[in-house]
C-alpha cells in the first residue's frame, strides 16, 4: 500500500485522539458538571466499565493539560514553517471556524434543554472577543481557548522579532520558565493568591510541548536542560495545586504521558515511518476532528442528552445518541465548513 510523506506528525495525530476520549470519558462519566446547568439531575451508573479503566477515567482532565503540551509541539512546527502573517492567519483559520458552529449549535441546544444563560449571551460569545477575557465562557471547555490565544501571542512576538527562528524559540521557552517561576515566587512572598488555571500556572505546558519539538541537538539540549527542568517542575506544581498536595498518581501518569510525547513524536524520524495512505489520512481527519469534539461534547452534548433523556429516552440510549451527534457535527465541520470557509477567506484577501 502506498505510503505518502506528510507535514502532520501521525505519532501526535494519535495523542491528539487520546487526549480527546480520555477528557470526553472523564466529562460523561465522572464529572456532573454535564447536568449542573439543566433543571434535571440525572444519577449516571456506569456499573459496567471495569473498575481499573473507571479509574484511568477520573483523572481524564489530564488530558486537557495533554492538549496544551501537544498544542506546544504542533505550534513550533507551524511557527518555524510560516512567516508572523501566515502563523496568525493560519490560527484564526483553525481556531474560529470549528467555533463559531460550535457556539451556533450549542446556543440552539442549550436553549432547547433549558439552561440558565441566555441566547443573546451565546451569541456575544460567538464573537469570539469574550475568549480574550477570563470570564465563565458559554461552551464550558473554550476557557482554554483564552490560554490558547494567549500562547499564541507570545509565539507570534517571537517569530515577528527573530532572525533565527528556532534560537529565538529555544531562548523563548528558557525565559518563559524563568518568568514563570520569578512570577510564583513574588506571589508568594507577597502572599498574593493566584487563580487555578491560570495563564501563570498553565503556560509551563505549552513551553513543555516547545522544549520537546525546538531543541534537536545535544548542544540543545545542554543550554535548555535548567529550563526543562524548571518547566517539568512547574508542571508538577500546578497539579498539585490544583488536586493537592497528597495527589501523586496525577503527575506521574501525567510525565509518562510526556514522556510518550517526546519518544512517540520522533518515531517517523528515527524510524523514517510513516502509516499507509488511507490510514494516514483517517488518523488525520480524526485527530482535526477532536477540536470541535472538544468544544461541542460538554455544553452542547450535555443540553442534548438532558433534553433526551427529559423526554423519556433511556440514559444509555441518550449518551450514544448524543455522543453520534456531536461526531458527526464534528465531522462536517472539518470535511465541509472548515475547507469552504478557508476558500472564502483567501478569496477575499486575493
Amino acid at each position: 500500500m502506498a505510503r505518502t510523506k506528510t507535514s502532520r506528525n501521525v505519532t501526535l495525530d494519535l495523542l491528539r485522539i487520546f487526549a480527546c476520549i480520555w477528557v470526553w470519558s472523564y466529562h460523561w462519566t465522572v464529572n456532573s458538571a454535564v447536568w449542573i446547568e439543566y433543571s434535571k439531575s440525572v444519577d449516571l451508573s456506569f456499573s459496567f466499565i471495569p473498575s481499573h479503566l473507571q479509574d484511568f477515567f477520573n483523572i481524564g482532565y489530564l488530558g486537557v493539560d495533554l492538549f496544551f503540551v501537544l498544542s506546544g509541539c504542533v505550534i513550533v512546527n507551524s511557527a518555524l514553517k510560516n512567516s508572523p502573517s501566515a502563523f496568525a492567519w493560519n490560527r484564526f483559520t483553525r481556531l474560529y471556524p470549528a467555533y463559531s458552529i460550535s457556539s451556533l449549535v450549542t446556543i440552539a441546544l442549550y436553549s432547547l434543554a433549558g439552561g440558565k444563560r441566555g441566547i443573546m449571551e451565546g451569541f456575544y460569545w460567538l464573537t469570539g472577543f469574550p475568549l480574550l477575557t477570563t470570564s465563565r465562557p458559554y461552551i464550558g471547555p473554550a476557557w482554554t481557548l483564552h490560554h490558547e490565544i494567549l500562547f499564541y501571542l507570545l509565539i507570534f512576538l517571537i517569530i515577528k522579532v527573530a532572525k533565527t527562528k528556532r534560537k529565538n524559540l529555544i531562548i523563548g521557552a528558557n525565559l518563559g520558565s524563568f518568568a514563570v517561576f520569578g512570577g510564583l515566587i513574588f506571589c508568594h512572598l507577597t502572599q498574593t493568591s493566584i487563580a487555578s488555571r491560570s495563564f501563570i500556572l498553565l503556560l509551563p505546558y505549552f513551553l513543555l510541548g516547545m522544549f520537546t519539538h525546538v531543541l534537536v541537538s545535544r548542544k540543545d539540549w545542554i543550554y535548555s536542560s535548567l529550563g526543562f527542568l524548571l518547566t517539568s517542575l512547574l508542571v508538577i506544581y500546578e497539579i498539585h495545586y490544583r488536586v493537592g498536595l497528597n495527589s501523586y498518581i496525577q503527575p506521574l501518569v501525567f510525565f509518562f504521558l510526556i514522556l510518550l510525547v517526546i519518544l512517540l513524536s520522533k518515531v517517523e524520524i528515527i524510524l523514517d515511518w510513516t502509516p499507509p495512505r488511507t490510514t494516514g489520512n483517517l488518523i488525520k481527519k480524526a485527530a482535526l476532528m477532536t477540536y470541535p469534539i472538544y468544544l461541542l461534547h460538554l455544553t452542547a452534548g450535555g443540553a442534548l442528552m438532558s433534553f433526551l433523556f427529559g423526554y423519556g429516552v433511556p440514559i444509555l440510549l441518550s449518551i450514544f445518541l448524543s455522543g453520534f451527534f456531536v461526531t458527526l457535527i464534528s465531522w462536517w465541520i472539518v470535511q465541509i465548513f472548515e475547507p469552504k470557509f478557508k476558500l472564502i477567506m483567501k478569496s477575499s484577501r486575493e
